[in-house]
């Protein structure tokens, strides 16, 4: 009896040697409304999530729901906030009666001259420097962590376009109310639509024009349609939030967690940024390879557009106060500083990822308590 008793003790220590706990997972679903070849999923969210699996040592599982999978671009805010995703790709000025205050970031969007320092300028100033913007954020159920930057917008057309007369009357793809009115001023007719949805329009003749990053003309086949692309530098998106979660579901994250996301967070925002530029060098030769004619900027154009950016400043805060922002001026002062201070940094760093992003999580990230 006793040797079977031992002989039972000894067999049953051996299992529970052999067996280990399994490590509880964190299960995470992430939606944008960009396809996988997106800038944005490509160099970011796709290195993000594989980077954070790793340093939990497999505790998080983020699934990549690509491609508007779950929601629209418009619909992502909202889809976060009731729970259908834990995070994903939010624009804003998609919906500016909700995001007022980011809208009004975004609306900067014609200061940003290089998406690298404007990436990591909106991010901090959201982030530091703009308590009612984070407020916005978390009333509508999200809890922020960065914004992605484009380089600047061009006008890209079916027809030519070499001169300003050629640019009046047509339909133009412009997202927000800036670049609604830079459409206008330009004397085009504005049309507001997710940028995913821009080469259906182009083929069914609802859009003549998009003001959007050149890049578009691959990773959304725009260069279908598209066959003149005006040089002239026409702002930039910059804003909304690319890596953010439910506030809840951040709430059950384990402090490990949450380190591991603030840590390569900054690495990520900054691939993106060079991602862009990266994609529109080799969009911009293969464009031209298939017949798409880069046209150069004209005088007229230019001193147009230089003069709609000095009244910018002013005349964005008198639309954000209609739309009921307090104190629109802090808002626009925070991403003029923090976009004076980022130039002054990456001139100090140059244009080294690493470093960049090494020094986007001293100044910003590791300032954030959780």
């Amino acid at each position: 009896m006793y040797k079977g008793l031992k002989l039972g003790l000894v067999c049953l220590v051996a299992v529970m040697g052999l067996w280990q706990p399994a490590i509880a997972e964190t299960k995470v679903t992430y939606g944008s409304f960009v396809g996988l070849s997106h800038t944005a999923n490509k160099y970011g969210m796709q290195p993000f999530i594989e980077n954070v699996e790793k340093a939990t040592g497999g505790s998080m599982k983020i699934e990549l729901h690509p491609g508007g999978a779950i929601a629209s671009g418009k619909a992502t805010a909202s889809a976060i906030r009731d729970g259908l995703m834990d995070g994903g790709l939010v624009v804003a000025l998609y919906t500016p009666s909700v995001f007022p205050v980011n809208t009004l970031m975004s609306d900067m969007g014609f200061h940003s001259v290089d998406p690298i320092v404007s990436t990591a300028a909106v991010t901090e100033a959201t982030l530091l420097h703009c308590p009612q913007c984070l407020e916005e954020w978390r009333k509508n159920g999200i809890e922020y962590f960065g914004a992605y930057t484009t380089p600047s917008y061009k006008l890209m057309c079916k027809d030519a376009v070499n001169n300003l007369s050629d640019i009046k009357g047509r339909k133009m793809r412009s997202a927000g109310s800036v670049f609604g009115n830079w459409a206008k001023t330009m004397e085009g007719i504005p049309v507001s639509m997710p940028n995913a949805e821009a080469y259906e329009a182009l083929e069914r003749g609802q859009l003549d024009c998009i003001i959007g990053s050149s890049a578009w003309l691959k990773t959304l086949s725009l260069w279908d349609m598209v066959k003149y692309v005006v040089e002239e530098p026409m702002g930039a998106y910059m804003g909304g939030a690319i890596i953010d979660f439910n506030t809840d579901v951040w709430a059950k994250f384990s402090p490990k967690e949450k380190e591991a996301i603030l840590r390569e967070t900054p690495a990520a925002l900054i691939r993106i940024a060079f991602g862009y530029v990266k994609d529109e060098e080799e969009v911009a030769k293969l464009a031209k390879e298939k017949g798409v004619n880069f046209v150069p900027s004209n005088p007229e154009l230019s001193a147009l557009k230089n003069q709609f950016t000095e009244e910018l400043n002013v005349s964005q805060a008198e639309v954000a106060k209609k739309r009921g922002v307090k104190d629109p001026e802090a808002v626009i002062d925070a991403i003029l500083k923090s976009l004076k201070k980022w130039e002054k940094i990456v001139a100090e760093v140059g244009y080294d990822q690493d470093k960049l992003a090494d020094r986007l999580y001293t100044e910003v990230f590791s300032k954030i308590k959780y």
